[in-house]
């Protein structure tokens, strides 16, 4: 059956829309609560992903010393920060941070961008409903990837990266009290009397996710000029260091 949807990408409309936001975090909490017939210890494997397999040595090192970092020495103005910050040691300690929030692990989507979340809108004998689509990276890892994914993406007009501010935790509570709403109505009361579900655990876990989320765009951007010879993506990194 077709059903007429549309890109979560008009961020007044959806993002900024409680109703869409809610159906979202109750569609979200409903997958996380899924027990699946696969293996439920890939959370190591997920960090090893992102951070070794699409990041291998030879793109290390053209960031350390090879044609990544004169095309950044080149234009240093455009590179402020990977001029400032080591994003080798960033991500030592972005894997340490990951690992030791002590998200729980749970089936994930792993790539909630806006492209993979479709609206439709209410019509004649509809509500407004929100579907999650492209699953070829899910898998158990930490609950946190999701929300980190969701809101690196909130209210951002560009598609992969977006220059606007990162969302206040007020803004983030839409999303973060629907999730435990849901998970609470699945799990039942206890699920909120323990601290790791609490509202302040869960927009840590978010923040801490959301910076893998922009690590892991970081890495392909690099990836894409050893490859290609131009960093075509160019602008996205500088929109990442504001």
């Amino acid at each position: 059956m077709f059903a007429p949807t549309i890109w979560l990408s008009n961020p007044r409309r959806d993002d900024l829309n409680p109703k869409t936001v809610s159906v979202l975090a109750q569609k979200v909490a409903k997958l996380h609560s899924l027990d699946m017939p696969i293996p439920k210890d890939s959370a190591d494997w997920y960090m090893r992903i992102i951070m070794d397999d699409w990041f291998p040595e030879c793109d290390r090192e053209s960031y350390r010393n090879g044609s990544v970092r004169q095309e950044i020495q080149k234009n240093k103005n455009d590179y402020k920060t990977l001029i400032s910050v080591d994003l080798l040691d960033e991500m030592d300690w972005l894997r340490r941070m990951c690992e030791r929030i002590d998200s729980p692990v749970v089936f994930s989507h792993c790539d909630l961008n806006r492209r993979n979340t479709l609206v439709r809108e209410a019509g004649v004998g509809q509500g407004l409903d929100v579907y999650i689509i492209d699953w070829d990276y899910c898998c158990y890892t930490y609950r946190g990837a999701d929300f980190g994914d969701y809101f690196m993406n909130w209210c951002q007009t560009e598609l992969d990266f977006g220059g606007e501010p990162f969302p206040t935790d007020d803004q983030m509570l839409v999303f973060i009290n629907a999730y435990i709403r849901e998970m609470t109505a699945i799990n039942g009361n206890s699920y909120t009397q323990l601290e790791i579900n609490s509202r302040h655990r869960l927009i840590k876990e978010a923040k801490v996710f959301a910076l893998l989320g922009y690590i892991k765009e970081v890495c392909y951007c690099v990836q894409e000029y050893d490859r290609h010879g131009s960093l075509k993506e160019s602008k996205d990194i500088k929109f990442i260091q504001h």
